[in-house]
């Protein structure tokens, strides 16, 4: 057996010397000195100050991203709805009554309130009843924007789900009117202004006021001149931008448009009016 490394058969002996010093060294030092420590915390540190805003950058895009394939799901759906419902747009809402499948209640385009419309919180609803729900795989999830500051103190919640953070464009299915607006209405004509589908939104990222210290979710947007009074307004919540889908399914987003009014700030990102490229309520279809 060999008895230490410098005495080993037919090891020169500067080698065998120069391993015994190394082996010695290794052994007294056992470890890190606080000045290499230091070192090595500096570097971690100085790494996480460069990549932490890089990770934030990359979780906020994909959450953008996120968002507009849950808008072009929705967008998708309605196409879907007014192919088998001679071409008409689904209703904000319809009451219904005892004769009817689904009993008395409301059905919003998000889902059924039974005995609706209530006013406290908390109510029930059923999102599988949305008459969007046949259109697409998963409409409790593709009406979620994640942006929506749901785990704001401010938040109140109408339903005991998570109903819409996204807002239906309320000119498309008026609650005052007693039929389907007809998707006709937005078609282009010869001689008309360019009032296509493409240029007329469906959904949008939206908020909600029914009174002056809370917010709710988004459930429809309407335009409102000035801002001043509580609607449901469109949420400028991801970087100053809303995300929206238009009727011909298309997804874009949109700057607060310089000069509008808004209402108040949610989640530290304003709430207004969505607006055409001349500042107008054309995107809204009027």
């Amino acid at each position: 057996m060999i008895g230490s490394i410098d005495i080993a058969p037919g090891a020169p002996q500067e080698t065998a010397g120069l391993l015994r010093a190394f082996s010695r060294r290794s052994v007294r030092r056992g470890g890190f000195t606080l000045i290499e420590l230091l070192v090595v915390i500096a570097i971690i540190a100085v790494l996480t100050a460069i990549l932490l805003p890089n990770l934030s950058s990359a979780r906020r895009k994909a959450r953008t991203t996120t968002c507009a394939a849950n808008l072009r799901s929705l967008g998708t759906a309605v196409l879907l709805y007014m192919e088998e419902n001679g071409r008409n747009l689904p209703r904000y809402y319809v009451n219904t009554t005892a004769a009817s499948a689904l009993g008395v209640g409301r059905l919003w385009w998000f889902g059924f309130e039974p005995n609706g419309p209530g006013t406290t919180a908390n109510r029930p609803l059923r999102t599988e009843l949305s008459p969007l729900g046949p259109y697409t795989a998963n409409l409790s999830r593709s009406i979620q924007c994640p942006e929506f500051p749901y785990n704001d103190g401010a938040f109140f919640p109408k339903f005991d789900t998570r109903a819409a953070s996204y807002g239906y464009n309320l000119n498309l299915g008026p609650t005052a009117a007693t039929q389907s607006t007809s998707i006709n209405r937005f078609t282009m004509k010869a001689g008309e202004s360019p009032r296509g589908p493409a240029t007329v939104m469906t959904f949008a990222d939206g908020v909600h006021f029914d009174v002056l210290t809370k917010f709710n979710e988004a459930h429809y947007l309407q335009y409102l001149p000035g801002c001043t009074q509580p609607s449901g307004y469109a949420h400028f919540r991801h970087g100053g931008r809303s995300q929206l889908v238009y009727l011909d399914s298309h997804v874009d987003g949109q700057a607060l448009y310089a000069g509008s009014a808004t209402y108040r700030e949610v989640g530290g990102s304003a709430t207004g009016n969505l607006a055409s490229d001349n500042g107008s309520s054309f995107i809204y279809g009027y």
